[in-house]
């Protein structure tokens, strides 16, 4: 998959989806759940862990909607681009 196709189906899921403004909340009997407003969307594990990945979920897609907000350009001859770096240690760890 490319990158530009990748990028054209993200924006058509985001088309087709009401919100991306999720909220981490329980349903009824206490299981961690993901909202969109008053409707569960994902329902997470019963545990301390499921509870994390809910709140890690809820904070990815608020950065997602952030980003589908902006408009995409091109970077311009006048902006260098941005090379992604890792420190040695994190790329030992990926190896």
């Amino acid at each position: 998959m490319t990158t530009e196709s990748f990028s054209q189906d993200l924006a058509a899921l985001i088309k087709a989806v009401p919100t991306l403004h999720l909220k981490p909340g329980e349903l009824d009997g206490g299981a961690p759940a993901i909202f969109a407003g008053n409707e569960p969307v994902f329902r997470c594990r019963s545990t301390e862990l499921g509870h994390r990945y809910a709140a890690l979920a809820v904070i990815a897609f608020e950065q997602l909607a952030m980003d589908a907000e902006k408009p995409v350009t091109a970077p311009s001859k006048a902006e260098p681009a941005v090379t992604p770096v890792c420190s040695a240690a994190a790329q030992a760890d990926l190896a």
